[in-house]
């Protein structure tokens, strides 16, 4: 005889009465448990270690649906890889694909990624540069917010640069090779120029074009970034009178160095005097209208400015320049000559930040075969440059120092270093971030003022020889100094 059992039904023994009778979960227990099993499938430590920077628009990370077949590749995860492969040391999808499957393997995914790189490949392509753009400006605002300005109005550094990528057609046609190159030996050639914030380091806008467009062509079309009480410091490159006049009309600021072609006004022609060395003088329009303005945008100016023309001596040994003439729209009441050739000489920013962006994050050679992925990838290492520029701020903040004093490639090592301690999503997030500021204040930078040092290599580059010749007619040509022999041809599988 079956012994009754009292904690199961008459027609289903088996059936439990305590699994009906079981205490219902709380409302706090669902969402705990909904969210455990969205973060198993998320990879989010990026996303914690910049908690208030990145925008909520590409971290929504259920967008696709629990049991989507693209959970690994959603929106928010493959934004996220993406800013860890321009982040990473080797940069390539092959290593992001390796890393996201560690990483789903170790929070205990039940479906691994597949390692070949085709979905993620297709993932960011559907990502759009809208929402990059937008991810960049919002990034941007993020480490402007309540920043000291030194000189009392935000200075912004503006320069130019340029990029190269993989030479293919589409490219190639977007971003044509220097007409010194022939057909097949050079690489297309991308023009940026950036506008970059001297108090953070932050890159505030930035325009591109190919080799046909001016520097000072891109920058006007970066008009509307400029903010009454913002100051350009340029390099002579863009000394243009009218983009001078224009930007006095918005109560812009500028301080720039004057044309290398415009003569330099004596004193006894000035039309004020302030002091030895700084006076103010007048510009004339020009009689010929540029190409790039039309008729009514020449006409809204004046026909006659004053500018401040400062002339100072550079005594430090080692500097390429021994005397510079600056011009600008400051006032003597507001800035000494001083003051305006500090503004100037701080605008070499521009220059080390396109150093750190285009030699420590990689920047300098996009790995992007198309022009709208080209696009795209710039988007995400601009945002990567800015998001370096957020930390060393916060670090800055947490121990009571300069920004100055935090090197760049040093706080990308710490971030490359601790992010796999912000997998752990029960972890404190404001303990782990705090640490990582710690970390990133443990090696500053000497302060050298005036250093100088030679831009000379002692390491000799290995002989080899420049392509000047298409690959397909160099192979053509080795063949045919070994007779008999055939190429080596991959038999498909």
């Amino acid at each position: 005889m079956t012994k009754y059992n009292p904690d199961s039904t008459y027609l289903f023994p088996d059936f439990h009465i305590k699994t009906l009778t079981r205490k219902r979960r709380s409302a706090q227990q669902i969402h705990r448990e909904n969210q455990e099993r969205l973060m198993r499938g998320s990879f989010h430590q990026l996303k914690r270690m910049l908690e208030g920077f990145l925008p909520g628009s590409l971290l929504q990370t259920n967008e696709h649906g629990a049991h989507s077949r693209e959970r690994f590749y959603s929106k928010a995860n493959t934004f996220l890889a993406f800013l860890g492969q321009v982040l990473s040391e080797d940069g390539s999808c092959q290593d992001v694909v390796h890393r996201l499957r560690e990483q789903a393997q170790a929070q205990g995914c039940a479906r691994l990624p597949s390692a070949s790189t085709a979905a993620y490949t297709k993932a960011r392509s559907r990502l759009s540069s809208e929402e990059l753009s937008h991810a960049f400006y919002e990034g941007a605002g993020a480490v402007e917010l309540e920043a000291e300005r030194v000189f009392g109005r935000p200075l912004i550094a503006v320069d130019g640069t340029t990029l190269s990528m993989p030479d293919t057609k589409r490219c190639q046609e977007e971003w044509p090779q220097s007409s010194e190159q022939a057909k097949g030996i050079g690489f297309p050639l991308l023009k940026m120029v950036g506008a970059f914030s001297v108090d953070t380091g932050v890159l505030l806008d930035r325009e591109v074009g190919n080799k046909h467009d001016h520097e000072l062509t891109l920058l006007r079309k970066m008009n509307e970034t400029f903010q009454k009480e913002d100051i350009l410091a340029m390099d002579r490159a863009y000394c243009s009178y009218y983009d001078l006049a224009l930007y006095t009309s918005k109560g812009v600021d500028v301080v720039v160095r004057n044309h290398q072609a415009r003569k330099e006004i004596s004193e006894s022609d000035a039309v004020q005097v302030v002091a030895k060395k700084d006076r103010w003088i007048q510009w004339e329009k020009p009689m010929k209208r540029p190409n790039h303005v039309s008729k009514e945008q020449w006409a809204e100016i004046p026909e006659a400015m004053n500018v401040r023309q400062i002339t100072y001596g550079v005594e430090q040994a080692g500097f390429r320049s021994s005397r510079v003439v600056l011009i600008t729209t400051l006032s003597e009441e507001a800035y000494s000559a001083e003051e305006v050739a500090e503004m100037y000489r701080a605008r070499w920013l521009a220059e080390v930040s396109f150093r750190d962006l285009k030699r420590t994050i990689d920047t300098h050679t996009l790995r992007c075969k198309s022009p709208e992925m080209i696009q795209k990838e710039l988007w995400v290492n601009l945002i990567a440059y800015n998001a370096l520029c957020f930390l060393q701020k916060k670090a800055a903040e947490k121990v009571g120092l300069a920004k100055s004093r935090f090197s760049f490639k040093g706080c990308l090592q710490v971030l490359r270093a601790w992010e796999h301690r912000f997998r752990d999503w029960k972890a404190s997030s404001k303990r782990l971030r705090s640490e990582l500021y710690e970390h990133m204040a443990a090696k500053l930078l000497e302060i050298r003022p005036n250093r100088v040092e030679p831009r000379v290599n002692k390491k000799r580059p290995k002989k080899i020889r420049y392509m000047m010749k298409p690959r397909r007619i160099l192979q053509a040509e080795l063949l045919a100094n070994l007779p008999g022999q055939t190429p080596f041809k991959i038999p498909l599988s």
